[in-house]
């Protein structure tokens, strides 16, 4: 069986890394010679689906700066987000990697920003409210593959 592990790791490995680049799963067939039979493993690899990671309401007060929920990015890809309210007036959001600002909009309602990212890392919404009236304001959080 040690034989066998051995023989598979480079496998199972490349397999880690291969794409095809379409969004269908990938069939992969490694075949291996252990002690002089043909190993051979099949192995389906389903690619990452669009996902919403997060969809809120959050009440920021007037001159005030509410944070989203943290969201993690399951993989490679991008991450986006909406953000809208009504009854006017201009808020600011930031969309935060890991602890650093790496995009910001200051506009009317809606907004949408968005940025590359990499499996693991952690994101939030930042919506600050300039304007004298207290704002609801909903944040969508989506995650597309690369």
């Amino acid at each position: 069986m040690k034989w066998l592990t051995i023989c598979l790791l480079p496998g199972l490995l490349f397999l880690a890394a291969c794409d095809s680049g379409d969004d269908e799963p990938d069939t992969i067939v490694v075949t291996n010679t252990v002690n002089g039979q043909d190993v051979i493993v099949t192995n389906t690899a389903a690619l990452p689906e669009p996902e919403t990671l997060l969809d809120r309401t959050y009440s920021v007060p007037a001159g005030a700066t509410v944070a989203s929920d943290a969201v993690v990015a399951p993989d490679d890809g991008t991450v986006s987000a909406d953000v809208d309210w009504s009854g006017g007036g201009v808020l600011q959001a930031d969309l935060i990697r890991n602890g650093a600002d790496v995009a910001a909009q200051l506009d009317t309602s809606p907004l949408t920003i968005s940025a590359q990212t990499d499996d693991g890392q952690s994101w939030v919404v930042a919506v600050a409210n300039t304007t004298a009236n207290n704002k609801n304001v909903h944040v969508t959080i989506r995650y597309t593959p690369e």
